[in-house]
């Protein structure tokens, strides 16, 4: 079975809400799942630490079910939580860079979105298996250039994006984003 958890931030400038899939905290997602609920809006009113205890519950969860579950987390505007900094403990960045490092081993994927990835913690950036690419600054495609990014996305219709992997090959070309989501 796959656990799917999507988390922003909370306030006006956000994705909107998963009809009938918001739980509000780790209780409510245990609920949830003991109800076979599968996939989840997590509605946070402190991002910061909710993050990080929703990290520390789904590697709990993993090991718990012996990596026989895979745990999906995906979060919106990442740079936000996981940010460039020189701070040696920063939370909830050491929680994402844990789970970019390691989760995988325990079938824990980490799904990050960010408009701004010059602004993403380095760390968490490297770890990545793939990157999904939308039309880009040219600052942001200078830099992205270190991480595999090769070719201009700008040439691409709207809403689409160049997916690479962690080699540098390019593994999808044009695919389509939500525009709703955009």
């Amino acid at each position: 079975p796959r656990l799917s958890i999507f988390i922003n931030r909370p306030g006006e400038d956000r994705i909107p809400n998963i009809a009938g899939k918001e739980v509000r905290g780790i209780q409510a997602l245990e609920t949830g799942i003991q109800q076979g609920k599968r996939t989840f809006n997590y509605i946070s009113t402190d991002p910061e630490s909710d993050i990080r205890e929703l990290i520390d519950w789904c590697w709990q969860l993993a090991d718990l079910n012996d990596r026989g579950i895979d745990i999906q987390i995906t979060i919106d505007e990442i740079h936000e939580f996981a940010p460039q900094s020189q701070k040696t403990d920063l939370e909830p960045r050491d929680s994402i860079r844990k789970v970019a490092k390691r989760g995988m081993k325990r079938g824990i994927k980490l799904v990050g979105i960010t408009q701004d990835p010059v602004s993403l913690d380095k760390q968490t950036l490297r770890q990545r298996e793939y990157l999904a690419v939308f039309p880009l600054s040219a600052e942001q495609f200078r830099y992205m250039t270190d991480y595999g990014v090769t070719e201009a996305i700008n040439d691409l219709p709207e809403y689409h994006a160049r997916v690479y992997h962690a080699s540098g090959e390019i593994v999808a070309e044009a695919v389509k984003g939500e525009s709703r989501y955009a």
